[in-house]
């Protein structure tokens, strides 16, 4: 009989560490959005680089769902104007303004582990976001998909590992998320086919040991307000 208790008792603390509670909220975000492009190469025992950067500033309002361990959600995210700014050996540096406007239906899944009760948890999160593109033109307001490939149209959407953190403040079942996520987009094929037009620029411009990268990262900074059922 006692060890059955025992038995209860172990099943009813751990159900208590793992239950699942649902709670749902809208939100927003804003972004610091980058895009890096870089060459390198060598021509008379001396190497020249040269780097190109442009930077927007994403704004997203969205909506989520949460179930303790996972956090889903779904938004509308426009990122208008930016800058670009680029660098060459030696120090010459260019800065340029608005590039491009585009927006995008964004849909996310993190997986998340909270550490702490009562008023304040704190937990990590991990996961992907897919950003489905809706538009890009250009600081005129001009369509630019007629002038894309099949290719680049398709790698407009984006595919984006995040990983970060975020805390809840609870006032009773309604709660407060400030979340801090850092991201990384995964290489498409158009950012494949930059990197060998880079190399083949510097190799023809009689460079030897050519190297050319594409990255995009992003820190995003996310605020939710959400009740729990």
């Amino acid at each position: 009989m006692k060890r059955l208790f025992a038995t209860i008792a172990f099943v009813s603390v751990a159900y208590g560490a793992f239950a699942i509670g649902v709670s749902a909220g809208i939100g927003g975000s804003i972004s610091a959005l980058s895009y890096n492009e870089g060459m390198s190469g060598t021509l008379f025992g001396a190497t020249d680089s040269a780097s190109y950067t442009l930077t927007q500033m994403p704004l997203e309002a969205k909506v989520f769902l949460d179930a303790t361990y996972v956090q889903l959600s779904a938004g509308y995210l426009i990122a208008n104007g930016g800058y670009q700014h680029t660098t060459q050996t030696g120090g010459l540096s260019f800065l340029t303004g608005n590039t491009y406007n585009d927006s995008y239906l964004t849909f996310s899944g993190l997986l998340k582990f909270p550490l702490g009760v009562g008023p304040m948890s704190f937990f990590p999160l991990i996961g992907a976001e897919y950003d489905y593109n809706l538009t890009l033109t250009d600081a005129s307001g001009n369509n630019l998909k007629p002038l894309l490939t099949s290719q680049q149209l398709s790698d407009l959407n984006q595919l984006w590992l995040k990983g970060g953190a975020g805390v809840d403040l609870s006032f009773g079942r309604f709660f407060l998320r400030p979340e801090l996520l850092a991201g990384f987009k995964l290489p498409s094929a158009t950012d494949n086919s930059e990197v060998t037009a880079i190399e083949n620029y510097v190799y023809s411009s009689g460079y030897s040991n050519a190297s050319g990268t594409v990255i995009w990262w992003t820190w995003d900074f996310n605020l939710l307000f959400g009740y729990r059922f």
